[in-house]
């Protein structure tokens, strides 16, 4: 299969095993391209796009923006066992995610 759906895919955030958070280009662009963000966990995870701590940087190919986040990560629980994924929503101006899922 040529070319498949790889632009189709819905925003989406994914916790590295490391600790990194990293955006698809979907969900980086719904943040508005943002070069730093504010990160807020209370159930949810909340990535708030504008003056922030957190760095988002993109890899070389610009598939991916990564976010160094592992302190954050380690302090809330949310570092799981491997790598994974979550869809992406923004509510009122902020990327929210369901981690429970």
């Amino acid at each position: 299969m040529k070319g498949g759906n790889f632009g189709q895919r819905p925003p989406g955030v994914g916790i590295a095993k490391v600790g990194n958070i990293t955006l698809n280009p979907k969900a980086y662009e719904l943040l508005g391209n943002p070069s730093y963000v504010h990160l807020e966990f209370d159930g949810k995870l909340r990535i708030i796009p504008g003056a922030g701590q957190y760095a988002v940087k993109v890899n070389r190919e610009g598939k991916q923006y990564r976010i160094n986040s592992r302190l954050f990560v380690k302090e809330h629980q949310l570092q799981p066992s491997n790598g994974k994924a979550y869809p992406a929503e923004m509510q009122r101006g902020v990327m929210v995610i369901d981690v429970a899922i």
